[in-house]
């Protein structure tokens, strides 16, 4: 339902959380068929306050880099970096070190631009090297501050000039206008008395952008947006008579960059998937945790937390999309408990059910 109370359409507005990452990836694409970086640049070339950066150790001490961190570490979220996580998740289990999440939390990561954020994360430690693991978080959103500096727009510029226009997705943003925020959905969560609206503690999206607009999970769309979006990865970077991308670079967007032996890993390990830039790539469809339903190889997919779920399946030719919004309702790959129905591998299974000619 929207919050004006009128019937979930077409036209209603979700906030897409973590699908905000695969569109940074696309931005990230474009600046590199530009020229603008290559995988193995040093990242403290494109930002320079990352040149002294060292490794927590398990005795509160301090270790030097055994290699310089290199973008394609940046990008397939291997770089060190830990996760910023609510209040409300516990943080053991979830990251690989838990000093360091806690130290983020003291450091008021979101309170401010993504150059503050980008000043305060040099000067904590990385929870491991680069290259030796992967970890959700905030790396995407030093994607968005790389994004700024190779560019020289404003992310929201960036995104809306290159990216929303070309494809006609006049309803997705960073940030939403009063007509806009009358179509926007309502957040539920399961409490004590099953699904009720989620507070506004936990859920803070209101159609307002946040002190920095985040390339990690900051935009809101609708389905027809998102689709079109979908669609133009799935036309090999085309979408009518435009081209945001050539075939290549979406080959190698939607390919795993991840090191020999390092996987997806949230609160468990996820096997026989990779991870490109900014999505993740079904590599060993008999073997990828949670993703059973008959995916092709070569899918590529992400989620958000609020309920959203997308993945293209080239080898079916299939673009699947869903959304509500509720907390959690298509994230239990991910670990964490979730009381509902696990809703994205509900789709599947259907979707895949009534697919008679892959």
């Amino acid at each position: 339902m929207s919050r004006s109370g009128g019937r979930w359409a077409d036209e209603t507005i979700h906030r897409i959380m973590s699908m905000t990452k695969p569109v940074t990836g696309v931005a990230l694409m474009m600046l590199h068929e530009e020229g603008r970086w290559r995988l193995d640049d040093p990242v403290a070339r494109h930002i320079p306050q990352f040149a002294d950066l060292a490794v927590a150790t398990a005795d509160g001490g301090r270790a030097p880099l055994a290699r310089p961190m290199l973008m394609r570490d940046l990008v397939t979220s291997t770089a060190g970096f830990s996760m910023i996580v609510p209040l409300h998740i516990p943080l053991t289990g979830l990251v690989r070190s838990v000093p360091v999440a806690e130290l983020y939390r003291t450091l008021d990561l979101q309170g401010g631009s993504l150059s503050r954020m980008v000043e305060r994360l040099a000067s904590a430690p990385l929870a491991y090297q680069p290259g030796t693991d992967f970890e959700y978080g905030v790396t995407h959103d030093l994607q968005g501050h790389l994004i700024e500096v190779l560019s020289g727009q404003t992310l929201d510029d960036f995104f809306a000039e290159r990216i929303f226009r070309p494809l006609g997705m006049a309803d997705t943003g960073f940030e939403l206008d009063a007509a806009q925020r009358a179509r926007l959905s309502t957040v539920y969560a399961w409490g004590p008395d099953g699904l009720a609206p989620s507070p506004p503690s936990v859920t803070t999206t209101d159609g307002s952008r946040g002190s920095y607009p985040s390339a990690g999970g900051g935009l809101y769309s609708t389905l027809d947006d998102y689709l079109k979006f979908a669609r133009m990865l799935a036309d090999g970077g085309r979408a009518g008579g435009q081209r945001l991308l050539s075939p290549a670079s979406v080959r190698l967007m939607t390919s795993s960059l991840l090191p020999a032996g390092v996987r997806q890993h949230f609160g468990q390990r996820l096997d026989g998937l990779g991870y490109g830039v900014g999505v993740g790539v079904v590599e060993d469809p008999a073997r990828a945790t949670a993703m059973d339903a008959g995916y092709g190889r070569g899918t590529y997919y992400w989620t958000g937390w609020l309920g959203s779920w997308w993945w293209n399946d080239p080898a079916s030719d299939l673009t699947v999309i869903g959304v509500t919004q509720q907390e959690g309702a298509a994230m239990a790959h991910v670990g964490l408990p979730q009381p509902g129905a696990d809703l994205r591998a509900l789709s599947a299974a259907l979707v895949y059910g009534a697919l008679m000619q892959p």
